[in-house]
C-alpha cells in the first residue's frame, strides 16, 4: 500500500519490542490546511482510503455486532455510565444495531491531520500503533473530517469540539459540503447506504472515548469523577451527535 510504512526489522530489548520501519517523508495536512485547500486535500485523503479499504471489496461482508459493535458499546456504558443518559444509550444501540453486514476493512484509526501528510508520490500516512486489521468502514474518513474542522474552526484555541463537529457535518458550511461529498464517493465506491454514515460516527466517538477515559484514569490514579468524564472531548462528541437531528 503506499504511503504506509513498512517494517523493516522486530527485535526485543529487555523483553520489550523493537520496530524499525522505512521512513516516509511529506508535509503534514496540518499545516496545509486553509479552508480553500481543503475540498482538494479531502478529496485526497478520501481517494486513500478507498484505496485501503479496497480489497475489502472482493471479500464477504460481515456484521460486526459481536466482535466489536456490542462490546465497545458494553465499555463505553461502563466507563461512561455516570454522565450517560439511558435514554441516549438505547438509542445509539438501536442505531448501531442497524448498520447490519459491512466490508471488513484495516483501520488506521488516528488517521488525524497531524498523521496525514502529503508526500511527493502522495499521501503518507504515520502512527499505525493503533490500527486495527478488522475494522469499519468510513472511521477513519470520519475522524480525519472531523478532526480538520478542529484546524479550521479553531477548536484546538477555543475548546467548541461540538460546534466545529457541527460545522463538520453540516451541508450548509463550506467543510461540511466538501466532507459529505468525500463521504459520498467514499459510501458509493464501497457500494454502501450512505445512511450508514451517522451510525458510523456515533460509534466512533464511543470507540475513541475509551483513550480519553484512560487517560483520565491514570491522571486520578483511579476511576474518573462524573465532572471529570464530561470533560471527554470523545464523549461530547457522542453526545452532540445523538442530539442532532438526522440529515
Amino acid at each position: 500500500m503506499p504511503g504506509v510504512p513498512r517494517v523493516r526489522f522486530r527485535h526485543a530489548l529487555h523483553g520489550r519490542p523493537v520496530i524499525g520501519e522505512s521512513a516516509l517523508v511529506g508535509t503534514p495536512i496540518a499545516a496545509l490546511l486553509t479552508a480553500r485547500e481543503y475540498p482538494r486535500l479531502a478529496g485526497r485523503v478520501t481517494d486513500w482510503l478507498y484505496a485501503l479499504a479496497q480489497p475489502a471489496l472482493a471479500e464477504p461482508r460481515e456484521t460486526a455486532w459481536e466482535s466489536l459493535l456490542s462490546p465497545t458499546l458494553d465499555r463505553f456504558a461502563t466507563e461512561f455510565g455516570p454522565v450517560l443518559d439511558p435514554a441516549g444509550v438505547r438509542r445509539a444501540r438501536e442505531m448501531l444495531g442497524g448498520l447490519g453486514a459491512l466490508p471488513v476493512v484495516c483501520e488506521q484509526r488516528d488517521c488525524s491531520p497531524w498523521n496525514v501528510f502529503e508526500g511527493p508520490e502522495g499521501i503518507v500516512v504515520l502512527d499505525w500503533e493503533s490500527a486495527e486489521p478488522r475494522g469499519l468502514p468510513a472511521m477513519d474518513l470520519v475522524y480525519f473530517a472531523t478532526h480538520a474542522a478542529y484546524y479550521l474552526e479553531r477548536a484546538w484555541n477555543t475548546g467548541r469540539y461540538e460546534a466545529a463537529h457541527a460545522a463538520a457535518w453540516s451541508r450548509d458550511t463550506s467543510i461540511g459540503r466538501a466532507n459529505h461529498a468525500s463521504a459520498e464517493r467514499y459510501f458509493d465506491r464501497l457500494e454502501l447506504d450512505l445512511a450508514l454514515l451517522r451510525p458510523i460516527r456515533i460509534f466512533a466517538w464511543m470507540l475513541h472515548a475509551h483513550s480519553d477515559w484512560v487517560h483520565l484514569r491514570d491522571d486520578a490514579g483511579g476511576p474518573p469523577t462524573a465532572d471529570r468524564l464530561a470533560t471527554s472531548r470523545f464523549f461530547r462528541l457522542y453526545k452532540a451527535e445523538l442530539s442532532e437531528e438526522p440529515r
